[in-house]
């Protein structure tokens, strides 16, 4: 064996251990082999992309309507009350909604209107009248826009619920600032305001946060009617309230147990509730009527 212990002379080099040589990588297989490392990265995102869509949990699933559930399985919502004749009458209704006992007071075939100022004998053969727009307590002047007849007797927008009516329609909201005020002006209509209590189906919360008597005028599909509470109530659990029982649109009517008003049944039975007693102080007490 040769003697590998010898110096090395300057002039060579020699080989040591057993392994093979070192070798400068080949460009082209270093690119195969980058291509090929993409490949298989590749395959493995498009392979868990695939798996994610395929076992990911469902998300919940586009509502589309058909046509058969749209035209024969929609119903309408029905009408409270009956009608048990053709001449003007007020149907009264006791019910309770969600724990909380209300009366109704549905109108039927009567034309509505305003009126300022204490019921004289003609104003009292309505079949049903309540305290509509409340009285400002510095000078006694009707609180928040009021038109009656087409003349408007005052302003102002502390209130932002409203009543308009023209030609016979009645058309409650919620709103600063509403057409229908310069329609019932030059239309020969009414209008007034009052605290909001239900705006397209959502209760309405306001500052007072007392309990008594609630009286409100409610709009439900179209329906035209007054709701009183059977007992005190704060104005939340009274819209709640209203809401429950399917009202869409709903503003204040002047409540407690002393405002007076009136309802006459199709019996011609006429029920009155509230303070018969009007002050010259009063001389713009308004209510809303039906005839």
């Amino acid at each position: 064996m040769e003697n590998n212990n010898r110096e090395i002379r300057d002039d060579e080099f020699r080989v040591l251990g057993n392994g093979a040589p070192f070798r400068h990588p080949d460009p082209a297989e270093d690119r195969r082999r980058k291509r090929m490392g993409g490949w298989v990265a590749f395959t493995i995102v498009a392979l868990l992309g695939l798996g994610m869509v395929v076992f990911w949990p469902k998300g919940t699933p586009e509502e589309v309507e058909g046509v058969f559930e749209s035209s024969y399985e929609t119903e309408s919502v029905a009408a409270l009350g009956t009608e048990s004749m053709q001449a003007p009458y007020a149907e009264r209704i006791d019910t309770v909604v969600s724990g909380h006992a209300l009366v109704l007071f549905i109108p039927h075939h009567a034309t509505p209107r305003l009126y300022v100022g204490n019921p004289d004998e003609k104003a009292r053969q309505a079949v049903m009248a309540f305290q509509a727009a409340d009285i400002r307590a510095d000078n006694r002047e009707i609180l928040g826009e009021f038109v009656l007849a087409g003349e408007q007797l005052s302003r102002g927008v502390s209130k932002r619920g409203y009543c308009a009516i023209i030609d016979g329609k009645v058309s409650i909201g919620v709103g600063d600032h509403t057409p229908l005020l310069s329609e019932a002006v030059s239309g020969g209509g009414y209008f007034f305001r009052q605290y909001p209590l239900v705006d397209q189906g959502v209760p309405v919360d306001n500052k007072p946060k007392n309990k008594t008597i609630r009286k409100a005028l409610c709009d439900r599909a179209g329906q035209i009617f007054v709701a009183v509470s059977a007992g005190d109530e704060t104005f939340p659990d009274f819209a709640r309230t209203l809401v429950a029982l399917g009202v869409e649109n709903a503003i204040y009517l002047v409540g407690s147990d002393v405002a007076f008003g009136w309802a006459v049944d199709a019996e011609g039975v006429r029920e009155q509730f509230g303070n018969d007693d009007h002050r010259a102080e009063f001389r713009n007490e308004s209510y809303i009527m039906w005839e």
